[in-house]
């Protein structure tokens, strides 16, 4: 099966959700750790609008880059890309930095 470029398997989230896609191979263990950052987080998520997506490598196509973690923006456009799991401790506060995110935040 030929990936999907992103744009055409999200676009249903355009201006409605930010997304957080993981994409690795099954039984990758960023997808555990994702698991444990949805259970413990999900109040913050939620907070955020923020859903969470995860897909091999056959199914979606950012490009150049095969795996990793995308955060995509309201508008549809990746806003940050992190390889490890260690990217999941940024994702708050990128979101937070982001001008519809402050609009959000002072309602």
């Amino acid at each position: 099966m030929r990936a999907e470029h992103y744009t055409t398997l999200l676009s249903s989230y355009k201006w409605k959700h930010r997304l957080l896609i993981l994409v690795s191979p099954a039984g990758d263990t960023r997808i555990r750790q994702l698991d444990k950052f949805m259970a413990i987080y999900q109040k913050d998520l939620e907070e955020r609008f923020l859903i969470i997506k995860r897909f091999t490598p056959d199914e979606i196509s950012f490009g150049s880059d095969q795996t990793g973690f995308w955060l995509i923006g309201y508008d549809g456009t990746i806003k940050a890309y992190g390889l490890q799991s260690d990217f999941l401790n940024q994702i708050f506060s990128t979101i937070d930095k982001m001008p519809m995110r402050i609009q959000e935040k002072k309602r």
